[in-house]
């Protein structure tokens, strides 16, 4: 029986000394004053079986958990043999991520290390398809990659994956949400075949993960599930805003101002559709809140242009849909508000996780209806019997169900005896309706998440 184990993480926690890492690697660490494991990196370094599959809580350093022993192995690889084995149009490691932000900030990350090591790392997605033809023409012995990018390239026969000995899916909650199974299967078999290590990571033990996971690798895997996954973290702070009508306008003003008097960092603010996001845009604009935005409507150039001024923190104020809620790290964030709020509790955990990174001090204020009550009872539920929250389906894929077989939905008595009361029309000029937006992203693509990862939203 294929079931879900927590498995609880040493309380003294090794100095990175103790590990199996190359010696390069910890001369790097100790510069940056970086000496102790977290649990998750913890977990990654003692596991030595071929397929592992790591869950644990955002902020808590997953990228180094599979980002270092892939790069010390690849460096060992070349002190053995003694010669350099970068070849051309063939990598020896394959990251995939979910969206280009987060390939070029994996690259910065993979960067602080491969530099010293004269090891060389791309991330495919950031420029254009010429010039990263060129790059891997050159070799690269790392390649960050999104899905889509991945394929373009191999269908152009710009990369090859036959000397690919390290695989990794960072985020396969959000790439499994984005209806990527059938390439991910396609890989899983491949690297399975050619017995490559192979670690997949999300922050999410989702329905959709444990079916992927149960189905290509039965038995045959680790799972590395960190205790505190789906907990409410100590060092969150949750504060939910009531909102008597649609017009969130005076609510999201009196708490920006609140985070204003008590936060010296940056906020995010986020939306659940690219239409509320030009809507806050002009709004903050006219109120006279200087903001950078994230979303799909955005050139790919000008959204690098504003991450790279939120990262510097030129501007302090991101607004972004979920597209800014999967794998980004931003340390200097204390604070997220849900101006729309998030439909299910993996998509709030996620938009949550951006804030309060590496264990500091994190706040997360959501502005919510009474429609919007069910995800609250579950997270107030959660932390009251101190248990791991449900993990609904993202709301993210719920989109599809437009497209799917119509289903009789049963209704519960409670439902049946209480019909929904009709709620007065207030709408802010400029702010379409929530059920209207829903229905016009739903004719726009089969898949909302989908898109997310090919960057259009």
């Amino acid at each position: 029986m294929f079931k879900l184990c927590y498995r609880f993480t040493k309380t003294h926690l090794p100095v990175f000394k103790q590990y199996p890492l190359h010696p390069k690697i910890l001369e790097i660490l100790d510069t940056k004053g970086l000496h102790t494991a977290t649990p998750v990196q913890d977990m990654l370094f003692s596991c030595q079986d071929k397929a592992r599959l790591l869950i644990g809580p955002t902020g808590t350093g997953k990228t180094y958990a599979y980002l270092l022993p892939i790069l010390g192995k690849l460096k060992q690889d070349e002190e053995e043999q003694n010669k350099i084995l970068t070849e051309q149009n063939k990598p020896r490691a394959i990251v995939v991520v979910s969206t280009k932000e987060l390939a070029e900030q994996v690259e910065d990350v993979s960067q602080e290390f491969t530099k010293a090591m004269k090891l060389s790392t791309i991330a495919l997605g950031k420029g254009t398809f010429k010039r990263e033809q060129s790059y891997l023409q050159e070799g690269v012995d790392l390649v960050v990659t999104t899905l889509e990018r991945l394929q373009r390239h191999r269908s152009a026969q710009s990369i090859y994956l036959s000397r690919v000995q390290h695989y990794v899916v960072d985020e396969i909650d959000t790439l499994l949400d984005a209806s990527m199974q059938e390439d991910l299967k396609k890989l899983a078999t491949y690297f399975k075949d050619k017995d490559a290590m192979t670690t997949y990571c999300g922050a999410t033990y989702s329905t959709k993960v444990k079916n992927f996971i149960q189905s290509q690798y039965k038995k045959d895997i680790a799972l590395l599930i960190e205790k505190q996954s789906h907990m409410h973290l100590e060092n969150l702070s949750h504060d939910f805003v009531h909102c008597t009508t649609l017009d969130k306008s005076e609510p999201f003003i009196a708490l920006y101002k609140e985070c204003q008097t008590k936060f010296k960092g940056s906020i995010i603010i986020f939306c659940n559709e690219i239409s509320s996001c030009h809507f806050l845009e002009f709004f903050c604009k006219k109120n006279g809140i200087k903001t950078v935005s994230l979303h799909g409507d955005l050139p790919k150039g000008m959204r690098s242009q504003n991450v790279a001024e939120f990262r510097s923190q030129q501007c302090k104020i991101l607004i972004t849909t979920d597209l800014g809620a999967r794998g980004l790290d931003f340390p200097f964030v204390d604070a997220v508000i849900n101006f729309d709020f998030p439909n299910s509790t993996s998509d709030y955990l996620h938009r949550a996780g951006r804030a309060g990174r590496a264990g500091k001090k994190g706040f997360i204020y959501s502005l919510y209806h009474n429609s919007e009550q069910s995800v609250i009872d579950e997270l107030r539920k959660a932390n009251e019997g101190e248990r791991p929250i449900r993990i609904e389906e993202s709301a993210y894929s719920k989109t599809n169900k437009e497209d799917s077989p119509k289903q009789k939905v049963v209704k519960s008595q409670s439902q049946q005896q209480s019909p929904k009361p009709k709620t007065q029309k207030h709408y802010v000029k400029g702010y379409k309706p929530a059920q209207k937006q829903a229905k016009q992203e739903r004719t726009a693509s089969k898949s909302y998440f989908k898109k997310v990862h090919e960057g259009k939203v």
